[in-house]
């Protein structure tokens, strides 16, 4: 965990950390390989900060571990909207990180909300 902290602000590193630990809590793992990623927009909201949308391609799924490995969820094309921002050493971290098709875990769907970019998902309740 604390390698990501090279690419990560502080304060994004911590709430990383505990998102990670909700997941495994509700008995779900990342298991996440890009083949391919593709930066699409960048937008500079300040001399500081900037966001990009990257379109991945690759393999995408939350494995639950609680129910034979077996995957709640699976997508292999995705977007990404990636926040960077600028610390006081001039250093460029990701401080904030939208992604996912909708808030869900453990199969659970809490907002019903579509892809934020091309891509189809499956998502299942075990």
């Amino acid at each position: 965990m604390r390698n990501l902290l090279e690419y990560l602000d502080p304060i994004y590193y911590r709430v990383m950390k505990k998102e990670i630990k909700l997941k495994v809590s509700k008995s779900t793992i990342d298991d996440t390989i890009v083949s391919e990623a593709k930066v699409v927009l960048v937008a500079k909201l300040s001399d500081n900060i900037w966001i990009t949308r990257i379109d991945a391609v690759g393999k995408d799924k939350e494995v639950q571990f609680n129910k034979d490995f077996n995957d709640s969820f699976t997508r292999s094309k995705w977007s990404d909207y990636v926040v960077f921002g600028r610390d006081r050493k001039g250093k460029i971290k990701i401080i904030n990180l939208i992604y996912g098709e909708h808030f869900h875990l453990n199969g659970k769907d809490f907002n019903k909300q579509k892809t934020l970019g091309e891509g189809n998902y499956n998502e299942k309740k075990l």
